[in-house]
């Protein structure tokens, strides 16, 4: 730390001055401001109480101390906060005053999930347009995350919603390393509350990108993290967004068993973005198993035909699913306005890979030939690869239409897509799915697939282990992994090697390794 430094020097001020001294308690409040700036939030609070002591007028006591309480909350000191929160209350003769509102609305929105106001700064008036009424601003509404992304001073707080902001236009991937070494960097300094933030939206964003080991990780650390703080809204957060991880995997019970975990909690505080996150969750898991029935129902609880919710964002990224299921329980007029309505209502401007999925949900519901142009823009788009449990979805059902529409050929090349996207990222349901519509088309996986060559070298290793008959916690000992990570590795193994149960596993490796492909 340089001599000169701020914070250095806000130190070396308060430890120096015992009477109160305006002009000390602003130079202190200064290097807690810089140190906010560099991410020690918690250092930041002691400054701004130590400037509070030293203030000579009321209201800037009042004011520090209400800095210093939000500052708490946000670095997870929720036992300072409410502290300072008191010493406030007793300095007001309230909670009314202006100055505490934030400190207070805030603190009870992360242990309660109560809904706080926030000030208007650049970054929040982003926020307001991108993370509310989001179908009204979508136009370069990519680009202007992108661009505020180089502000300069932005704060740890400014990250934050700033990755909020570029998870709701699917370009969260795009920022990953910035937002990686910002997780690093808060860690370092002891804050806990951006950290927690920006991994609930690198696990939103890894499920949407198919990269559901890392979910599973990352979930578990924002578990570890969050347990024994009260901070009730986070936990349940990321159980929430990792309920959708395991329903689409096929894993309903686990999915079903956080969902109600979730609703219980977030239901009598109408916590409504927890709610949505839940109904998606058993939409996806429905879906995934083919329980079409409960899967409208759980579509018409997200939303109507044709409808798409200001500040309910699954409302419109769940398109595909919403029409899915209305196709399949017979409400092809439904499914079909729906479609309609999310190209009229501008979705596709959301991102690139809303885009892909509204020409989608188009083809799906289009009765006349040019449903297969639409497939083929919808396979073809660029945003396919980065999204492979979309495209895997968007080959199953190009494939189905292909072969119904007398094009075998065509069909099996999709359907071989399919077969081994769903492998890849481990849902056995999906997987299992194609490659039934694959049969159907006269072809079988092995003819399509290099089973063995889908496996890593770690996947073969643990199945070739599970095969000899040993437990997943004898297999996790061997490779230094948890009990449910050697879990996680194995539902991504069925898929690939055409099974759905341990028990043909020793069949299925022995199957693939004779096989002429391999």
């Amino acid at each position: 730390m340089r001599a000169d430094d701020p914070t250095r020097r806000a130190h070396h001020l308060a430890a120096a001055t015992t009477a109160p001294d305006e002009t000390v308690a602003q130079a202190i409040q200064d290097g807690a401001d810089h140190a906010t700036r560099r991410g020690g939030a918690a250092i930041a609070v002691q400054l701004l109480v130590r400037a509070a002591a030293l203030s000579e007028q009321a209201d800037r006591r009042e004011r520090r101390l209400a800095d210093a309480a939000f500052l708490a909350t946000f670095a997870g000191l929720l036992d300072e906060a409410d502290g300072l929160l008191g010493r406030l209350d007793r300095l007001n003769g309230d909670l009314g005053a202006p100055s505490t509102l934030i400190a207070d609305g805030y603190l009870r929105l992360i242990r309660d999930g109560a809904i706080a106001p926030t000030r208007l700064t650049p970054v929040t008036l982003l926020v307001r347009d991108v993370g509310g009424d989001l179908l009204r601003h979508a136009d370069g509404a990519r680009d202007r995350v992108a661009d505020a992304f180089t502000w300069p001073d932005l704060t740890p707080m400014d990250v934050t919603l700033l990755a909020l902001c570029a998870y709701f236009v699917d370009s969260l991937g795009e920022h990953r390393s910035f937002v990686e070494r910002m997780i690093e960097r808060e860690v370092a300094a002891g804050s806990k509350t951006d950290v927690i933030t920006l991994l609930q939206l690198t696990l939103l964003d890894e499920t949407v990108r198919g990269r559901w080991d890392e979910a599973a990780t990352t979930y578990a650390r924002g578990q570890e993290l969050t347990a024994g703080l009260g901070r009730g809204l986070d936990a349940h957060l990321f159980r929430a967004f990792y309920a959708r991880v395991l329903a689409q995997r096929g894993d309903v019970p686990a999915a079903r068993e956080l969902g109600i975990e979730v609703d219980l909690w977030a239901r009598p505080r109408g916590v409504g973005v927890l709610l949505n996150h839940v109904e998606c969750a058993a939409l996806a898991g429905s879906l995934a198993i083919g329980a079409y029935d409960p899967a409208w129902r759980f579509a018409l609880g997200l939303t109507s035909p044709g409808s798409f919710r200001p500040y309910a964002h699954e409302s419109f990224r769940c398109v595909l699913d919403f029409v899915e299921a209305a196709m399949a329980t017979g409400h092809s007029e439904e499914a079909r306005r729906h479609a309609l309505a999310a190209t009229a209502q501008g979705v596709p401007a959301v991102s690139p890979r809303m885009d892909m999925l509204c020409t989608a949900a188009l083809a799906i519901t289009d009765p006349t030939p040019d449903a297969g142009r639409l497939f083929e823009a919808a396979a073809g788009h660029d945003a396919a690869p980065s999204f492979p449990f979309d495209l895997a979805r968007i080959s199953l059902a190009h494939g189905r239409w292909l072969r119904r529409n007398g094009d075998v050929r065509g069909a099996r090349v999709a359907l071989g897509r399919a077969v081994e996207l769903f492998g890849s990222l481990g849902s056995p349901p999906w997987a299992e799915r194609a490659a039934q519509e694959l049969s159907l088309a006269g072809a079988s996986v092995d003819e399509t697939t290099d089973r063995l060559a889908l496996l890593t070298a770690q996947e073969r290793y643990i199945a070739e282990l599970a095969a000899s008959g040993l437990s997943n916690k004898q297999i996790g000992a061997q490779l230094y992994l948890s009990p449910r990570t050697v879990s996680t590795h194995l539902y991504r193994i069925f898929p690939k090697l055409g099974i759905t149960s341990r028990a043909s596993l020793r069949d299925a490796l022995a199957t693939a390794a004779d096989s002429p492909t391999s």
